[in-house]
């Protein structure tokens, strides 16, 4: 009898697949940090083992679930990444076999949504990957603007290299790169936004936190002075304001009758679509003079210290007012080498000139950095190189996969843009799968700022493992509304 309840414990917990992908997010989330990274890095492999452990039990349960044209697909993919591995077996072997492990796992399970899964279950996986989401990265970034407030910086030595804490040439460091931060900002504010609309903030004291952390997210996201990312977000905020007016409406009263007839509302609200412009608009126009406004709290602080602490030994301190952080992003090639893409035009050129020797097959992710190395006209950006690679995840797939490769994932990606896109217009999205449309806009916000970055495929990280979730989630609701229009399985599952 102890041995039975044990047994129903353990399935409910380490063989709850929503729990995994819960607890691997999250704590990827927290390592997005460099300086957790130190101390909890070396326990990430637990998540390898444990979604091997999911994997073997889903196919000897039931393999069946598996058989549909998505994983088919990325079956594919990963195979023709092995070939890749081996094709490059004298490079970063055991590192290209132990991405290919967690790539693995992240297809399918993380990605990996069961279609006969009762949607309410779904509806709670989501929410807890929500709301801990939220949860660190307002940790996070109240971490970054304390620094940032009490005007503490300098430099730590990671993986050989500095990384900086605070403020580093004008822009917001804090506790990751103003790249990572950013985006953990854009995403984290698209998330409470989503949590607002579809009533998930209910409980007591949550509608204020969603509120304090938009807040808190859209500081930081200022100070870090990332262009990708705020426009990123506009976009999302766009699209999110779209999606909901095509919810269905509910009314408290019966809608007024003309000539005996009832009037019904049109498919598509665009009230709420015009209203979020409006929001965009405002965030926009608000953004130079807000960060100008908070460059102040720094010197506002340093001035208070000063007048409590050092009256008594430095009188100057308290005569010299009040200074303004420099918050103008350095940006000209007198200031940065680079200019205004930070030197990525030359990564780009690099990586294409690279590809070029290793068309078909490529030369997998874990090779990029010393393959294209060797293209670089100016090693001034090697450490750029090996920190982000190539820095745009699209030229990323065709280095590291192929033409091969990326003909499987474009094909992979195409079907899920068109099945979200006929989710989304086919007919108005029904009220109970209304929380699918922050996916969605996450999803697509993540696909716009990987122009710039590399971080939905290979290397494992936060992204990589938010985006496939959020995309077997988006095409569970796509799975269950074509079932709703037609009453059976459509084709191509």
């Amino acid at each position: 009898m102890n041995s039975q309840k044990f047994c129903r414990i353990l399935n409910k917990t380490i063989g709850d697949t929503g729990l995994f992908k819960c607890a691997f997010i999250s704590a990827m989330l927290l390592c997005a940090s460099p300086f957790i990274h130190l101390a909890l890095g070396h326990y990430i492999k637990i998540f390898l083992v444990w979604g091997g452990c999911l994997l073997i039990r889903n196919l000897v349960k039931d393999r069946a679930q598996y058989k549909n044209m998505d994983t088919l697909l990325l079956l594919l993919f990963l195979i023709s990444y092995g070939i890749t591995i081996l094709i490059n077996r004298q490079q970063n072997l055991s590192s290209n076999i132990s991405e290919w492990l967690y790539m693995t796992v992240i297809f399918m399970v993380l990605f990996h949504c069961d279609r006969n899964t009762e949607p309410q279950v779904i509806h709670r996986e989501i929410q807890r990957i929500l709301w801990c989401f939220l949860g660190i990265t307002f940790f996070l970034s109240i971490c970054s603007l304390t620094t940032f407030v009490f005007s503490i910086q300098g430099h730590v030595t990671y993986n050989d290299q500095w990384v900086y804490y605070g403020m580093f040439e004008n822009r917001l460091w804090g506790m990751y790169n103003p790249s990572t931060g950013s985006a953990l900002n854009t995403l984290s504010i698209l998330m409470s936004v989503g949590c607002l609309l579809f009533r998930d903030s209910g409980k007591s004291g949550r509608k204020p936190f969603l509120a304090s952390n938009m807040a808190v997210q859209y500081i930081c996201l200022l100070l870090t002075s990332s262009r990708t990312a705020f426009y990123a977000l506009l976009i999302g905020l766009g699209i999110q304001g779209f999606l909901y007016g095509l919810l269905p409406r509910t009314r408290t009263a019966p809608l007024p009758q003309k000539k005996g007839k009832e009037k019904h509302r049109g498919r598509w609200d665009g009230r709420c679509f015009l209203l979020f412009i409006l929001l965009c608009g405002a965030l926009a126009l608000l953004a130079n003079p807000i960060r100008n406004s908070v460059a102040y709290v720094p010197g506002v602080v340093n001035y208070i210290k000063g007048s409590l602490f050092d009256s008594s030994e430095d009188e100057e301190t308290s005569d010299s007012g009040i200074e303004k952080e420099s918050v103008t992003r350095m940006e000209t090639l007198e200031e940065r080498p680079g200019g205004l893409l930070n030197g990525r035009l030359e990564l780009w050129t690099a990586g294409w000139e690279t590809f070029q020797e290793s068309p078909w097959f490529g030369i997998t992710c874990e090779n990029i950095p010393d393959r294209v190395a060797e293209n670089l006209e100016d090693d001034y950006w090697l450490n750029d190189l090996k920190r982000g690679g190539v820095h745009n995840s699209w030229l990323t797939i065709l280095l590291s996969s192929g033409i091969a490769g990326a003909g499987i994932f474009i094909l992979f990606l195409l079907r899920l843009i068109l099945r979200c896109l006929r989710f989304a217009f086919s007919r108005p999205i029904p009220r109970e799968s209304g929380i699918v449309i922050c996916p969605l806009s996450v999803m697509v916000v993540q696909m716009i700022m990987e122009c710039f970055e590399s971080r939905i495929l290979y290397q494992v990280n936060v992204f990589y493992l938010l985006f496939w979730s959020l995309a077997g989630y988006s095409l569970y609701f796509c799975h269950q509304a074509a079932i709703t229009d037609t009453g059976k399985e459509p084709n191509g599952f």
